[in-house]
């Protein structure tokens, strides 16, 4: 007699939707990233300068590790996401500022 063992990630459901106020946090992480990232692309432009890149760079990080908080079935995993989501805004928001004065 065959067993039905199934995966238990295809059973449970991801922790983004089992807390009311995390997809508010989410897509809140997607604009603050879409905004960063957007900011530092349009500085390039403006301002051409290799200082750039980071900003862009850790803007992209913080929309991954986003990105994949919808995906975890384990608080741990969405807690330490949301950690490095959170340092990832605010390292973009500040490389920002600096690659804007540095340009200029």
């Amino acid at each position: 007699m065959a067993r039905n063992k199934t995966h238990p990630k295809e059973t449970a459901t991801p922790i983004l939707w089992q807390q009311p106020q995390l997809p508010q946090a989410h897509y809140g992480g997607y604009l603050l990233g879409l905004i960063f990232f957007g900011l530092s692309v349009f500085g390039l432009v403006r301002y051409p300068h290799w200082i750039w890149a980071a900003p862009i760079l850790v803007s992209a990080l913080a929309l991954i590790a986003n990105t994949r908080i919808r995906y975890s079935y384990r608080q741990i995993e969405a807690l330490l996401l949301a950690v490095a989501v959170l340092a990832c805004l605010i390292g973009a928001g500040l490389l920002t500022g600096l690659a804007l004065n540095v340009a200029r």
